[in-house]
């Protein structure tokens, strides 16, 4: 197989890899971020830093499925989903963890529409064209329990989804003192550094199940993206999910995949930024690119 340089040129002539893209992506957005809205800004960057990853992670994948098919019910509840990691993000950096939880529970959400609405372009129809036409959340995710793909290896991680979507919307929704906010200025609204800790745990288990199952179940746009974007994504799995995601390739005899882990190093882990809990040096060097630059994302052979 064929494959393109997936690196982007900047003003200097030099290539960036992908974790370069991404991270001088967040370098920019950090540079321009309200930091009295943070309590502690250090280590809530690091935080951020990584959900922003997730979300670049699930961008990448979003970039594949609409240059694999221009049907718009295959994608657009993806595309929803990515965006929901992006205002993740700019949720939290305003301060505002209610909102962040908000955006991330409607990860899990469309995760389910798409895996639904995908496979149904007549429903996806009728949303747009039957007055009242509602599927329930429950409904969505229900079906998803049947699907094949998230049966076998990834059962364990798709069953999961509900309880944090249930727990999420406990705390969207202010169930308890425990989840009440009990700001009275605008001067108050301040991401705390207990919440940051405890979102910080919300936004690994959501956006690493998310990312780990999207890569089996939209196994084609996952293996149509350059062998270093692949590689990219698998790094920013944790170990056990990289087992899982194995696991299930393998049982479905996908051997391009076991050649992709072979490549695969723990050095090269290491080597990307934005570890969840370790904030990353504030000193970057400035690179001009974007990561929706996605020509070179791909092979040469999933254009045609």
């Amino acid at each position: 197989m064929s494959l393109e340089n997936t690196s982007t040129p900047s003003a200097s002539g030099k290539r960036l890899a992908q974790h370069d893209q991404v991270e001088f992506e967040f370098e920019q957005f950090w540079q321009v971020t309200d930091k009295q809205r943070l309590e502690t800004p250090v280590s809530q960057r690091a935080i951020l830093a990584a959900a922003h990853r997730l979300g670049a992670c699930l961008n990448y994948l979003s970039n594949s499925m609409k240059v694999k098919s221009a049907d718009i019910h295959k994608q657009i509840f993806f595309q929803e989903m990515t965006s929901d990691a992006i205002h993740l993000v700019h949720a939290l950096a305003g301060g505002d963890a209610r909102s962040g939880r908000f955006y991330l529970r409607s990860v899990i959400e469309n995760f389910w529409r798409h895996h639904y609405f995908r496979d149904h372009p007549v429903e996806f129809d009728w949303l747009q064209y039957r007055e009242n036409y509602v599927l329930e959340i429950t409904s969505l995710r229900e079906h998803c329990q049947h699907l094949r793909c998230f049966n076998g290896p990834l059962s364990l991680l798709f069953s999961d989804l509900p309880r944090l979507h249930a727990q999420l919307s406990a705390e969207v929704h202010s169930n308890s003192s425990k989840t009440a906010t009990l700001r009275s200025t605008l001067a108050d609204i301040k991401l705390l550094e207990s919440q940051g800790i405890s979102i910080q745990e919300e936004i690994a288990a959501v956006l690493h199940t998310v990312l780990a199952l999207s890569i089996f179940s939209e196994s084609e746009s996952f293996l149509a993206l350059h062998v270093n974007v692949q590689k990219f994504l698998i790094a920013t799995l944790s170990q056990d999910k990289i087992e899982s995601v194995t696991n299930a390739f393998a049982e479905d005899d996908i051997t391009s995949f076991q050649n992709i882990i072979g490549l695969y190093s723990k050095d090269e882990e290491q080597a990307f930024p934005f570890d969840m809990n370790t904030p990353t040096s504030d000193k970057r060097e400035a690179h001009e690119f974007s990561i929706e630059d996605s020509d070179s994302f791909y092979t040469q052979d999933s254009r045609k």
